[in-house]
């Protein structure tokens, strides 16, 4: 017995051929691929199909929910006040602190803090440190998000950009791109001419002291 959608010599010349061409052996793949494609299609709907009767019966033999005779399990661990000292808010669910302590669980990764500077020390920037979602982009908060664009507007402003606020229409991406492109190539030039400067003035206080 042949099997099933075996190929026919009179339908498909190539299928009994010993010597083909490159053209011919890519079109005689091509068949046997569409052919096995077609084939593993029929079996994920007949296992789909086994799966279906299955699960029918599983409910039908064991109910709605398997485990429904099993003593719920109390998690003691956490409390109803945040773990924060001195604050007395309502922790958030699967931990022990609020969200405004959230980053003080050593354990979680949802939330990251916000990296907009606010203000400058001695001992360095001091950021904002607001919990936002790990995937924000930029790292900053609502509020900072907000000021950021609006420093952007008005540096795109000064460009000759005639933009309308952040809240009302956003600036195209094409728009964008060359003002940050732009704000780079300033930096690494003040950078660069700032060594330059650093560079003469090292050689000329070598020349004052050989002299």
């Amino acid at each position: 017995m042949s099997p099933p959608n075996a190929p026919n010599p009179a339908s498909d010349p190539l299928s009994t051929a010993t010597h083909l061409t490159h053209r011919e052996l890519l079109c005689r793949r091509l068949h046997n691929t569409k052919r096995l494609i077609k084939h593993y299609r029929r079996m994920y709907w007949a296992l789909m199909e086994q799966v279906r009767i299955k699960h029918r019966q599983y409910v039908i033999d064991t109910g709605l929910s398997p485990f429904q005779d099993e003593p719920d399990v109390v998690d003691d661990n956490y409390t109803n006040v945040c773990a924060f000292h001195g604050c007395m808010s309502k922790p958030m669910p699967c931990t022990s602190f609020c969200f405004t302590h959230v980053l003080s669980e050593p354990k979680q990764v949802l939330y990251k803090p916000c990296t907009f500077v606010i203000a400058r020390s001695e001992a360095g920037p001091v950021t904002c440190q607001k919990p936002i979602i790990s995937s924000t982009t930029p790292s900053y908060c609502t509020v900072h998000m907000q000021k950021a664009e609006m420093h952007l507007a008005m540096a795109l402003k000064k460009e000759g950009m005639n933009i309308s606020p952040m809240d009302k229409v956003s600036p195209n991406f094409h728009e964008l791109v060359p003002e940050f492109v732009r704000q780079i190539q300033e930096k690494r030039r003040a950078m660069r001419a700032k060594e330059c400067e650093t560079v003469l003035k090292k050689e000329e206080d070598a020349e004052k002291c050989e002299n």
